[in-house]
């Protein structure tokens, strides 16, 4: 098996105190607070680490400040419950939530099951794990509640959706390469899952699996047509997939997931992918994209904005726009 330096994450919290220009607009200016704040995290482990390092901040306190849940790797991941003060110097304190798993590599805030209370889908080298808010903080495991296979991949990515009709909601998980296979990991690819919800029942059915997956780091459900019906994209690491690309799955409610093909216009990309982010930049209705990469970035637009016509996304060359 191969070995890579052990990887850590140390969070930085900084506070954003406006600064008047003197000839224009208030401008931001951010004040380091990290030795003050009581966030001390480290995201550690060998290999199987590498990629990972995530942090979900969300109110699970109802007091309108973010809360932080940071993934440790092969050390425990921690939560800071945030005391800060309005107009003050942030303050977290490190609280027992029920959330202190190891192997975690990144978590995401979804209310699953439409209570008003924020659960917490955590990705982890291994068991992923549905924990279910119970409020003030304090979650439980609901795998076995919720139908919930988690297996026991590497898992790096996830994107969530309510598809047409559901009160329950459909989770995208993206896996990386095999940890168990022996000698060279390339073209190693575990398979990505989708979750959705069983049929008539508030839990979720028999995974099923996205073949081909090509080691995603990221995923994001996205209505790119704006048909209301959003697509899943994903964002791979050509570092260790063979014969793939970027991704992107047409996800119709009860029909099988289909990748949009050349022929449906979608052009093959491949970079070492890392992660997504979506926005209508121009304000044309439809969104763009810019992906992260190892190597060049990538800045994203619709080929062709002529309604739904299934036209998926195209390189944008450089340009003024980009």
């Amino acid at each position: 098996m191969m070995r890579h330096v052990v990887s850590a994450l140390f969070l930085s919290v900084g506070i954003c105190v406006p600064v008047l220009a003197a000839d224009g607009p208030t401008v931001p200016n951010f004040v380091e607070e990290t030795a003050t704040a009581g966030v001390n995290a480290v995201y550690e482990g060998d290999w199987e680490f590498m990629v990972g390092g995530g942090v979900a901040a969300f109110d699970c306190s109802g007091d309108g400040f973010a809360d932080l849940y940071v993934a440790g790797g092969a050390a425990p991941a921690h939560f800071y419950r945030n005391v800060s003060h309005v107009g003050g110097t942030l303050r977290f304190e490190r609280f027992e939530a029920g959330l202190e798993l190891e192997g975690v590599t990144g978590a995401y805030p979804i209310d699953i099951d439409s209570d008003g209370i924020t659960d917490l889908a955590v990705l982890r080298v291994g068991e992923n794990v549905l924990m279910r808010g119970l409020g003030g903080c304090r979650f439980e495991r609901a795998n076995e509640t919720w139908g919930f296979d988690g297996g026991e991949a590497w898992s790096t990515a996830f994107a969530a959706t309510w598809e047409r009709g559901a009160s329950w909601p459909t989770l995208a998980v993206g896996n990386y390469i095999d940890r168990k296979e022996e000698g060279f990991p390339w073209g190693s690819c575990t398979d990505n899952w989708l979750h959705r919800p069983a049929a008539g029942a508030n839990r979720f059915g028999t995974p099923l699996a996205l073949k081909p997956s090509y080691c995603a780091l990221s995923m994001l459900f996205t209505d790119w047509n704006r048909s209301g019906t959003p697509s899943l994209r994903v964002s791979n690491d050509r570092e260790y997939y063979k014969g793939g690309q970027e991704q992107l799955w047409r996800i119709e409610p009860g029909a099988t997931p289909l990748l949009y093909t050349v022929e449906e216009g979608w052009e093959r990309l491949r970079i070492w992918g890392m992660g997504i982010a979506s926005y209508d930049l121009d304000a044309d209705g439809y969104p763009e994209y810019f992906l992260t990469s190892m190597a060049d970035n990538k800045l994203q637009a619709l080929a062709s904005g002529e309604g739904p016509s299934p036209r998926p996304l195209m390189p944008t060359p450089p340009s003024p726009r980009a």
